[in-house]
């Protein structure tokens, strides 16, 4: 499976990578690659976006991130249909404001 990685900056969408794999696979290498971006967050919220993702993988999501960085507060929010429509099921999506 290859899945895209964009992110967002400065109010555009950027291609910030392709991961290959399984979706576990890739996930995983999704959020260990955020995770070591998370240095310069504001830990005070993360919001985690997320489609057609099971409660129990979003467990090992949320034990993953809390092993590795410590936020305050960590939202989880299920895509719209109209989002979820277009970047499909088993889409991530880690957003936090990084400190200046």
């Amino acid at each position: 499976m290859v899945r895209p990685v964009l992110y967002i900056s400065s109010g555009s969408i950027k291609l910030g990578g392709i991961l290959f794999g399984s979706g576990e696979t890739a996930r995983e290498k999704y959020i260990m690659d955020e995770v070591k971006q998370m240095r310069d967050a504001d830990k005070k919220e993360l919001f985690v976006y997320y489609a057609g993702v099971s409660r129990r993988d979003l467990g090992i999501i949320r034990r993953k991130i809390e092993n590795n960085v410590n936020f305050d507060r960590i939202y989880f929010h299920q895509l719209s249909p109209a989002t979820a429509a277009n970047s499909g099921s088993g889409t991530l999506g880690l957003l936090y404001v990084r400190e200046k």
